[in-house]
């Protein structure tokens, strides 16, 4: 219920105010939408995903095998955002105030979407192997590569440049 009282409705929000104005921000968005709703159609099954917010289209859900689909073009064009992006912008920092989990660092974003890219993959390689292995090597294949390092975690910050922030998560 959490997931779409409030979560996915501040993503479809983001990915609208954000599509044309801050490109950087919108691919950021389209892969933390991909982050959050991989877990609840691998718990779920079909879920409210392409219909989401369409009152027209009744809040149908979509088999597991259309989200893993669309999943896959987020990251499409997530990537591609980004790494525009970068080549447009090279240095380019301004949302590393508020990202908590790469500290801004689009390099790093492409990573985790190449990441997840490969996550998603591996999930689908007894349904559908030859998509898996087309969406593994895509992910592999990237020129930015893949998280394979430490540094290259995706992990909450205990402190940001703002200030000290108290996860409920980081305290042990």
């Amino acid at each position: 219920g959490h997931t779409y009282e409030y979560v996915f409705p501040q993503i479809y929000q983001s990915e609208n105010a954000t599509r044309d104005r801050m490109p950087a921000f919108f691919g950021i968005t389209k892969i933390l939408k991909v982050e959050v709703m991989h877990r609840v159609t691998d718990y779920y099954g079909p879920i409210v995903y392409s219909h989401f917010a369409d009152p027209e289209a009744r809040y149908m859900p979509n088999t597991q095998k259309e989200v893993y689909s669309a999943f896959f073009c987020e990251l499409d064009t997530a990537v591609a955002v980004l790494s525009d992006y970068i080549v447009e912008h090279p240095g380019a920092s301004e949302f590393a105030r508020f990202d908590m989990l790469l500290d801004g660092d689009y390099d790093s974003w492409i990573k985790f979407a190449n990441s997840l890219r490969l996550r998603l993959a591996l999930h689908l390689a007894y349904v559908d192997e030859t998509k898996a292995k087309s969406e593994a090597q895509l992910a592999i294949g990237n020129s930015y590569g893949l998280m394979n390092v430490k540094s290259d975690l995706a992990e909450l910050q205990h402190i940001t440049p703002i200030a000290t922030y108290e996860s409920p998560l980081y305290i042990l």
